[in-house]
């Protein structure tokens, strides 16, 4: 299982079910992940297994588009996302590598008791 490190604002958005999105930058590591896989996510001490059940590669311009879109459906706080990948990576990288955008969703431990 592939590990990622998240920062508490978003682990814990996700942990409450109020975010399904994490976004990186499309490295080798994140974009082989692929939808049916599950993710550790990390924040300190705290762990959170998550499943991947969508996957996209996009540029920033889509991404752009695509967090407005997500903001004013489901409320996703995205704009603050893109700013924060804009102060993580800049802008000039962001407008020439694209992102890799996983739809996750935390796994219930009941659901994997057979």
């Amino acid at each position: 299982m592939r590990h990622i490190t998240i920062k508490r604002r978003w682990f814990d958005l996700i942990k409450s079910r109020r975010k399904n999105a994490e976004v990186r930058m499309a490295i080798p590591m994140f974009r082989n992940i692929q939808p049916g896989e599950h993710v550790m996510l990390m924040c300190g001490k705290d762990r959170l297994e998550v499943h991947v059940y969508g996957r996209c590669v996009m540029d920033c311009r889509e991404l752009d588009a695509w967090g407005r879109f997500a903001n004013a459906r489901y409320g996703i706080p995205t704009f603050d996302f893109i700013d924060e990948l804009i102060d993580i990576y800049s802008r000039e990288r962001l407008k020439k590598e694209p992102v890799v955008v996983l739809m996750v969703s935390p796994v219930l431990k009941e659901n994997l008791e057979v």
